[in-house]
């Protein structure tokens, strides 16, 4: 009994892989690679959009929830008002009591010392008006 040979589901139907040489199978890997990298990043473009932009299906923009709010709903709605550094910070904490979004936030960086750039040379940390801490008080 002869072998089944493996199906792949990655290639289209009319698809044919060339076999002739190495060059030809190299370019063909190749162009199916970035096929799927254009998928890959039309996916992330639509999800970040979809991010930035919720809206309910009827089109309209949703409101913004209040708070006290889970983490993923706070990146959901105020994603454009935080810091990158932000942006990954908050899916440590459950819950969003207070954002700051309102505040002029320290943009952290690891090339800034101390503490990048959160404290002062005493390793004080920098008080920002209106900013928050851990998300929970907001910094008068």
């Amino acid at each position: 009994m002869k072998p089944k040979s493996p199906v792949i589901s990655n290639i289209k139907k009319n698809s044919v892989a060339p076999t002739r040489n190495r060059a030809n199978l190299n370019q063909y890997l190749s162009n199916l690679q970035s096929s799927r990298n254009d998928k890959r990043k039309s996916l992330v473009k639509s999800r970040e959009s979809h991010l930035s932009n919720p809206q309910q299906p009827s089109g309209t923009p949703l409101q913004k929830p209040k708070f006290p709010m889970s983490s993923s709903q706070a990146l959901k709605f105020y994603r454009k008002e935080m810091s990158e550094h932000e942006m990954g910070e908050i899916l440590d904490f459950k819950t969003i009591y207070y954002l700051g979004q309102n505040s002029d936030k320290i943009q952290a960086s690891v090339l800034k010392s101390p503490n990048y750039g959160y404290d002062d040379k005493n390793g004080d940390y920098k008080v920002v008006l209106n900013d928050h801490i851990a998300y929970r008080y907001q910094a008068v």
